[in-house]
């Protein structure tokens, strides 16, 4: 998965940049220290008060924190992108097929030009909401040395898109290495409400110049 699929992926990326094919190649080395993870999701079906109080939402709106997801297609409905007019669009299953959705790393190095996808989980759909859903999901992210930086495209640049590290907060951020911003990012995300005070401390000394 990791050299057959992924790798193959990022070349794409590369081209698309206009970059040397192996650039973000070789930041994604699967023997190289990093938080790289195949997941294995069973969502059990709910009753319908159970469906009503949550609003059909399984897993709620949100972005990934590596380059690259691969979603591998499932019959059982569910998986939702949101468009930029923000509607929730269903992904349709075609059997064999990977999902592909751009994360927050390519964001980062692209200031915006490649998008995180925002995406979330929802009940089935009338007809399937009485299954179970499983989802098989590898999350692909840098070696762990690798810094937030810019990527010197010369795509981006004809297209007037620059860092954004002028100011000495987003310089510093873009100081920050993938080991130590993926830690404190996924703890912000499964913090609990009432304890994210802390949390969201931790995040910001992180960009401290």
């Amino acid at each position: 998965m990791h050299d057959s699929v992924a790798h193959k992926v990022l070349r794409l990326i590369g081209a698309l940049l206009e970059l040397p094919e192996d650039t973000l190649v070789k930041e994604h080395q699967y023997d190289k220290t990093g938080s790289t993870f195949l997941r294995y999701v069973k969502y059990h079906a709910r009753q319908p008060d159970v469906n009503k109080k949550y609003q059909n939402i399984y897993v709620r709106g949100h972005t990934d924190f590596g380059s690259v997801t691969f979603v591998f297609s499932q019959p059982i409905g569910g998986l939702q992108l949101q468009t930029r007019d923000g509607k929730w669009k269903d992904v349709r299953h075609i059997p064999g097929s990977i999902v592909v959705n751009t994360a927050d790393m390519l964001h980062f190095w692209t200031n915006g030009y490649l998008q995180s996808c925002v995406h979330r989980v929802v009940a089935p759909p009338a007809g399937q909401d009485h299954l179970d859903r499983f989802g098989l999901i590898y999350f692909l992210r840098p070696n762990d040395d690798m810094k937030l930086k810019f990527v010197q495209s010369p795509l981006l640049q004809r297209l007037g898109i620059t860092a954004d590290d002028e100011t000495p907060e987003m310089k510093a951020k873009r100081d920050v290495r993938v080991g130590e911003w993926v830690p404190i990012q996924t703890k912000r995300n499964w913090t609990p409400f009432d304890q994210q005070a802390q949390s969201n401390k931790e995040f910001q000394s992180l960009f401290r110049s």
